[in-house]
């Protein structure tokens, strides 16, 4: 009997905005934040139609959020698409409010089977290479955070289960539930004033 696990990929639901339109576009990518922020200008026929015609340097990302259940992407994405009627929301002069030609389900990217023209396979390639080889800045990043705190990020999901595992089951003093009970953010807030 063969197994065939299905991989899913942290993807992030994005919101992007036309500065000088306005026009609003709902998307997912599997980048990273710093090319989502930055570098990524979203997809979509009618997206990149308009980006073309009134300027790909006019938009800003006003909301997005990293999933890493496939069953809650799904769900939020056709949630968020059909209480904002991306499709075929329009104000009043007619004009379309949403870039989305249909709701987004956090899954969806090219049909299978797409030929692309050479520009877009070497545009992939370099999408591909980004992916692959992290920038210098997200090096100095990490090496900044490792020198800082003599570790790694500390919340990958490996480094969360271990901490799951390692404090499984171990029973604490009364002293440590009272800490824990205590609010950490009011905590910390306390600290910085």
């Amino acid at each position: 009997m063969i197994f065939i696990q299905e991989v899913f990929s942290p993807t992030y639901l994005y919101i992007k905005r036309h500065l000088k339109t306005g026009l609003l576009y709902l998307g997912k990518t599997t980048e990273s934040e710093y090319y989502l922020l930055n570098e990524y200008k979203g997809s979509g026929e009618y997206w990149e139609n308009h980006l073309k015609e009134h300027g790909e340097d006019q938009i800003e990302t006003i909301w997005y959020c990293l999933f890493y259940d496939k069953d809650e992407l799904v769900k939020f994405a056709l949630m968020i698409s059909e209480i904002m009627d991306i499709v075929n929301l329009r104000d009043i002069n007619g004009k379309k409010i949403w870039a989305n030609l249909r709701y987004e389900n956090g899954l969806d990217g090219t049909p299978k089977g797409t030929k692309f023209s050479e520009q877009h396979r070497q545009n992939m390639a370099k999408a591909a290479q980004r992916r692959d080889k992290p920038s210098q800045q997200t090096i100095d990043k990490i090496n900044h955070t490792k020198k800082i705190n003599g570790t790694t990020n500390s919340n990958t999901p490996e480094a969360i289960a271990k901490r799951i595992l390692k404090t499984t089951g171990r029973r604490r003093t009364e002293d440590q539930k009272q800490k824990m009970r205590k609010p950490k953010f009011k905590t910390l807030l306390k600290q910085k004033i």
